[in-house]
């Protein structure tokens, strides 16, 4: 009877350990589903019957965009005539939060130091496409990434032309406006270009290739909790972030 009634408690002590790492295991997927990593790369792609065709370096096809919305307001181009396909005369940097929005910032080549860009957002995974942000309001800067947080907030980054960088564009309206983040003080001496930013539920951050008069590079990152205040940081923003 002793032995049974250990036995009986061994179980019931394994069974709890079992529900512990079962429940741990939950909760960690659940977490993990909740990062809110965002990607974004620059593709190019073909055009064919009036549509864009994007595609992943893989091949897979990551978008189709109708060209008249793409390039709305850009100046004006010659289509491939029908049923023939040409290369695509745009560069786009295409992305997603993995929650069924995605994004396509279409940028024309560009013309004295500047180009036109119209910001696009998908809802429905790419099915459908809304023109947030023509090349009439904005940034009209050489575009070096780009990314949303959610359908109202997301980020341009842009070469530096004026002044050393990084020059960052953000809008919290839907891309109805863009406004210059501001420049946290660090490393002088260097142009900063800015890449697409990487966002979580806490933070978001930026890779910025810093490059000095010599022509060496290196990369660093810019980083905010509170979209108020930017640090400067060598590692990433998981490890915690320094200033310079």
């Amino acid at each position: 009877f002793g032995k049974e009634k250990r036995m009986n408690k061994r179980g019931k002590t394994i069974m709890m350990l079992c529900l512990t790492v079962l429940l741990l295991g939950a909760y960690s997927v659940k977490a993990a589903g909740n990062t809110g990593y965002s990607t974004t790369l620059e593709l190019t792609g073909m055009e064919k019957n009036g549509t864009f065709y994007l595609h992943y370096p893989s091949g897979e096809l990551a978008a189709s965009i109708p060209r008249e919305l793409a390039t709305s307001g850009f100046p004006a181009s010659e289509p491939p005539a029908e049923g023939e396909t040409a290369s695509f005369p745009v560069s786009v940097f295409f992305g997603g939060n993995g929650k069924g929005l995605e994004w396509a910032v279409v940028c024309s080549g560009p013309s004295a130091g500047l180009c036109n860009t119209n910001v696009l957002l998908s809802k429905a995974s790419g099915e459908s496409w809304k023109l947030i942000s023509s090349c009439e309001n904005t940034p009209h800067e050489l575009v070096t990434g780009a990314g949303f947080r959610d359908e109202r907030t997301g980020f341009l980054s842009c070469r530096y032309t004026q002044d050393a960088g990084p020059v960052i564009y953000a809008t919290q309206d839907g891309g109805s406006s863009w406004e210059r983040l501001p420049v946290a003080e660090g490393y002088d001496g260097f142009s900063k270009t800015p890449g697409s930013p990487v966002m979580t539920a806490q933070s978001v951050w930026f890779p910025v290739v810093l490059r000095d008069e010599a022509g060496n590079e290196t990369t660093v990152y810019y980083s905010s909790q509170d979209m108020e205040t930017w640090s400067w940081g060598e590692n990433d923003c998981r490890g915690g972030l320094g200033h310079p």
